[in-house]
């Protein structure tokens, strides 16, 4: 990159302003140099007594990680911080997972109840819509005994269908 550029392109526009003419070679050599490394050298510069400019002291650093534990390093510090910080932290994450599994469990074994309750009330509809439209046709109304034939198993057909659907959408969901 040409003189400037990396300035122009590492530094916001609030810094780049900041950073003297006569300073811009030490600040592009700076950025040139790993985060670890400047942060060294900037350590012994105010030592030594030497100004830098603000712009060239100021440092900003962000961590983020996914999952229940921070990076080793992180569990580390933490032991620094608190004695056993690491420890109660891995202990709290293990009890978090411990209750998760349980409650997924309650839930797994409480929608099997559910089903299962949901198709012997089924039978019981589809065999009492059966048997009355049997009587109602034993007595003459065939019309009637259709009608509610039809009703009945009609309206457990769809309860079945959209009940699958709505499962397989919530799989998909969930995949």
């Amino acid at each position: 990159m040409s003189d400037g550029e990396l300035i122009d392109s590492q530094l916001p526009a609030n810094l780049r302003d900041k950073v003297p003419k006569t300073a811009r070679p030490v600040a592009e050599a700076l950025l040139q140099v790993n985060s670890k490394d400047r942060a060294q050298l900037l350590r012994a510069s105010q030592k030594s007594g030497a100004e830098l400019p603000s712009a060239m002291t100021t440092s900003v650093q962000m961590t983020s990680w996914q999952g229940p534990l921070p990076p080793s390093a992180e569990l580390e510090r933490y032991n620094q911080i608190v004695a056993g910080g690491a420890e109660r932290l891995i202990a709290m994450a293990e009890k978090q997972a411990e209750h998760r599994m349980q409650l997924e469990n309650h839930v797994a074994r409480e929608q099997m109840k559910q089903s299962g309750r949901g198709q012997i009330f089924a039978l019981v509809i589809g065999l009492a819509g059966i048997l009355s439209a049997a009587v109602v046709g034993s007595l003459g109304h065939t019309a009637v005994a259709i009608a509610l034939a039809t009703g009945s198993l009609g309206t457990l057909a769809v309860t079945f269908i959209v009940g699958k659907s709505r499962e397989r959408a919530s799989r998909q969901a969930k995949a």
